[in-house]
């Protein structure tokens, strides 16, 4: 009851004060991520719209499982995610090392360039207001 509910609220509360002692010095190594964010934002769903199977959204019958995965005229450049865990089943920390890999190359490939596309369309823009 309720003392399982403050002892569960404590223990989260020291395992956030833990986990953000940890990633106090992770920003050197990920502060790149922040600076692409918007074009994170602006372009992830790029990827999953294109991939997403046909058919009405209400007729969950034909629904199977997709993931992001690079192939070229037929021939897969970089397997899907899901295939590509499903290949290293009993191995967590690969698995684990898959999922950071894929997430790197998802933000080279959408969130820089749609992060430089937004600054530039937004310089243009102000550009285009100022000179109007």
């Amino acid at each position: 009851g309720l003392a399982f509910f403050v002892r569960d609220a404590a223990a989260g509360l020291v395992c956030v004060a833990l986990l953000a002692l940890a990633a106090k010095d992770c920003t050197k190594y990920f502060g790149w991520m922040g600076s692409n964010a918007i074009g994170i934002y602006l372009g992830h769903s790029l990827w999953w719209t294109l991939a997403k199977p046909r058919g009405p959204d209400w007729d969950r019958h034909d629904l199977h499982q997709w993931s992001f995965g690079i192939s070229v005229r037929g021939h897969t450049v970089l397997p899907t995610l899901q295939s590509a865990i499903d290949s290293f089943v009993g191995f967590g920390l690969v698995q684990c090392l898959l999922v950071i890999v894929y997430v790197a190359i998802l933000i080279i490939l959408t969130g820089v360039p749609f992060a430089w596309l937004y600054m530039k369309t937004i310089s243009l823009a102000s550009g285009f207001a100022k000179s109007w």
